[in-house]
């Protein structure tokens, strides 16, 4: 039987072999209460940004009850990466080759071992360019 260790460094290879490299940029925030039903949300341009890989894929026919429900768009796309990266809190963009994707809304699934997270599958979307002004 596999250890933690192993199945972590068994998904880390096939990314480094197969995978693509993408870049993530984490953009600290800040929500305020809003008077009513509105909220203010505020993402600071000076992000961290972290290099690593991920494999990408289009939205396959096993997520076609998602498409149904208007969760996710055939256009989408889902990124597997590796569990170490941190991806719960604040905003943050993934920039692969060349364009900028936003994770959805609850489009985060990590995956895991014995507590531990080995891989994370991200549903995330095209990003227009302008679309965050002041950020890209």
């Amino acid at each position: 039987m596999l250890t933690v260790s192993e199945l972590i460094a068994g998904f880390d290879e096939v990314i480094l072999d197969k995978g693509y490299t993408i870049t993530l940029k984490y953009f600290p925030t800040i929500t305020h209460s809003g008077a009513g039903y509105d909220e203010e949300f505020i993402a600071s341009a000076s992000g961290i940004t972290i290099s690593g890989g991920a494999m990408v894929f289009p939205i396959s026919n096993n997520e076609k009850g998602y498409v149904d429900m208007g969760k996710l768009e055939w256009k989408d796309k889902t990124f597997y990466v590796t569990g170490s990266l941190i991806t719960g809190s604040g905003a943050f963009t993934i920039n692969y080759a060349g364009s900028i994707y936003m994770p959805l809304t609850e489009g985060i699934f990590p995956y895991e071992v014995s507590g531990t997270t080995i891989y994370k599958k991200i549903f995330m979307r095209w990003l227009p360019a302008g679309s965050l002004p002041g950020l890209y």
